[in-house]
């Protein structure tokens, strides 16, 4: 996507195919900000898709106020890349709200995901646009609860469903809705690029130095 400062407009003609988060700054809806706005993002969660994330919005011009990541050393690597300060960094996410939540428009949440729900809540009831990570819940209430959120505080939301904004998948819908594939008996479904071993997860280990565990659990089980 090009360097240019980033609109809406703009932003629009190429999310779908760049697969970038597609958020809003507070007010769009009722026409206080003008197209030329730029997005003001937080980013919860930089490792791997995070990352990825980060990068994406700022490159596309996008500015990233805040970073938020429960690994230190995660926040030193992509803080430079964001162009942050320290007082910018956050390793609890309510930590940053409190101090910049103002400066806030929009947040991505791409946490581990048992903490997609309570993260994605918590920045929708402040009014905060997100772009959630997918799984996007681990239950039908959770997904319930952040439906009547998403029409409470009217904000805009959508899930990182990268591979299903493509234009190959809307085909293939469209061709189920016109009936070409007739009656649907039978649907096969894999996965051939991850290959999880379990045996490669020890029982227990040292925390790293680097990771605040506690934040990391989050609303999970203490353990």
């Amino acid at each position: 996507m090009s360097s240019s400062p980033f609109s809406r407009r703009s932003f629009l003609k190429t999310a779908a195919a760049a697969a970038v988060p597609f958020i809003l700054p507070s007010g769009f809806l009722r026409g206080q900000n003008a197209p030329s706005n730029r997005l003001n993002v937080a980013v919860v969660g930089i490792g791997g898709q995070g990352r990825m994330d980060l990068r994406g919005v700022r490159n596309a011009g996008a500015s990233i106020v805040a970073v938020c990541d429960v690994q230190s050393d995660r926040l030193a690597v992509n803080a430079k890349f964001a162009g942050l300060t320290a007082e910018r960094l956050f390793a609890d996410y309510r930590v940053m709200f409190d101090k910049l939540g103002k400066d806030i428009d929009a947040a991505i949440v791409a946490t581990p995901d048992h903490a997609h729900f309570t993260v994605a809540l918590d920045a929708m009831q402040q009014g905060k646009h997100v772009y959630v990570q997918k799984p996007l819940c681990h239950s039908v209430d959770q997904v319930r609860r952040l439906a009547k959120a998403a029409i409470d505080t009217k904000v805009v939301t959508s899930m990182g469903n990268q591979g299903h904004s493509s234009s190959h998948i809307r085909m293939v819908r469209e061709w189920f809705e016109a009936g070409l594939f007739g009656k649907i008996s039978k649907i096969d479904a894999w996965d051939g690029q991850f290959k999880a071993d379990p045996k490669r997860y020890a029982a227990s280990a040292p925390t790293p130095a680097a990771l605040n565990w506690d934040l990391w659990l989050g609303p999970a089980q203490m353990r």
